[in-house]
């Protein structure tokens, strides 16, 4: 299963990134899963009880207190011991995620039981709450590919485990299919690892002030790449008072910077689904009105036209393995001949995939440039062109597209460096 290069998303009303306060509300799964014995270790069960019976009411307080919207990922056992916190969870507006059924970590070599992890999850938070969740949440935060193969069967519209990006990014299921929209994390914003500690499984334990820096050095590096900033949280870790006194100063401390998106996980989702589809969208038009042009009397009879909008056909070797470029003009003989971007929002994060596009195109272009071309929004070319030439990547062409009321996409030469047929306006649906 590939994992497909994220893109910087332009999230809406031009905030300048989306935050994701997060809870597993794992209660006393946490401690069941790691050992059932422990059922009969009342004080150890108690650290989980005391996120259900104080931390979950506190929470949902502050919460209000602070209008913030958060996701809680639920397992189907805490579910069904706990339905009134879950109720309490719904009722002040915020979403319900699926974490299993006993918080048992996903192991690839029972495949069965992982799967009756989540048909029981899904069943319990459907019997005792009427919840049918979109969000997954991997017990430990793991996963296998079997996994996310059954969450695309069962239809989950995304997952939030993996940490390995800053941007939400779209994974790849079985045999190329579209698969779940990922909502990356930072192990190093994971209250467990600074606020939790047992005698058997001893942690050190961090002041306010410690904490505090790191969340806020964080979350201004993620606000600078304009990224999804995702807080994973534990009512049995952040429910204590001091934590929740420092949660809520955070917060505080967020707002106080332009352009912060709060938002649930299924809002975040759905927001990339959203940018995604309008990308493919412009990227389908391009490919199929500027792949040639129509009328084109000069284009290789052998030339094949290959769109990865939707799901990957034809890619390009990258250092972190297969890139998909929007569009990849190939051969009788399958080789690369032209490369084409659609971006929605340039910036200095393209310019990866940038060189690995015009590396991959040819420079048989009268100029002897490559035959790389990169589609931007109407108004944004010179940003794209100053980008492109700041970094010595050779180009034929910069276009702006304008999507239309009507449905169609408008296409727009700004500069062109290749052949002079390629400096022509388009427009099509």
């Amino acid at each position: 299963m590939a994992i497909a290069v994220s893109r910087r998303v332009a999230w809406p009303n031009d905030a300048r990134c989306a935050a994701l306060v997060s809870f597993d509300f794992d209660a006393e799964t946490l401690w069941l899963s790691r050992d059932l014995a422990n059922a009969e270790k009342l004080v150890t069960m108690s650290f989980g009880t005391f996120g259900a019976k104080v931390g979950v009411p506190a929470i949902l307080t502050m919460l209000a207190d602070e209008a913030v919207p958060a996701t809680f990922f639920v397992p189907g056992w805490t579910a069904e011991r706990h339905i009134d916190k879950v109720e309490a969870i719904l009722r002040g507006g915020h979403e319900i995620g699926h974490h299993g059924y006993l918080h048992l970590w996903p192991d690839p070599e029972k495949p069965e039981e992982a799967e009756d992890e989540i048909m029981r999850g899904l069943d319990a938070l459907q019997r005792t709450v009427g919840v049918r969740p979109v969000g997954y949440r991997a017990p430990a935060g793991e996963a296998s590919r079997r996994l996310m193969t059954l969450l695309a069967r069962e239809r989950f519209l995304y997952s939030s485990s993996f940490k390995d990006d800053v941007y939400p990014y779209r994974h790849d299921a079985e045999r190329g299919a579209p698969g779940l929209i990922e909502l990356p994390e930072d192990p190093a914003i994971d209250d467990t690892v600074y606020g939790f500690t047992h005698l058997r499984s001893p942690k050190p334990l961090f002041p306010e002030e410690h904490v505090l820096a790191l969340w806020q050095q964080s979350f201004l590096a993620m606000h600078e790449a304009g990224g999804l900033f995702n807080l994973v949280l534990h009512p049995q870790v952040t429910g204590r008072p001091m934590r929740l006194a420092l949660l809520r100063k955070f917060i505080a401390w967020m707002r106080e910077f332009p352009g912060v998106w709060f938002a649930t996980g299924e809002d975040i989702a759905r927001a990339f689904a959203a940018q995604e589809a309008t990308h493919d969208r412009i990227a389908r038009v391009v490919g199929a009105t500027r792949f040639p042009f129509a009328g084109q009397i000069d284009w290789p009879a052998d030339y094949v036209t290959h769109v990865n909008a939707g799901a990957p056909v034809r890619g390009i070797p990258s250092t972190w393995g297969t890139h998909w470029p929007d569009i990849c003009v190939v051969d009788g003989e399958d080789r690369v001949r032209e490369v084409g971007e659609v971006e929605l929002d340039p910036g200095p994060h393209c310019l990866a995939e940038w060189q690995f596009g015009s590396a991959a195109a040819d420079d048989h272009t009268d100029s002897g440039v490559r035959h790389f071309f990169v589609y931007v929004p109407a108004g944004r070319e010179a940003e794209a062109m100053a980008l492109l030439d700041g970094a010595s990547i050779s180009y034929a062409g910069v276009r702006g597209f304008r999507p239309l009321e009507d449905g169609s996409v408008e296409v727009l030469p700004f500069v062109t460096t290749g052949e002079a047929k390629d400096d022509q306006p388009t427009r099509a649906r």
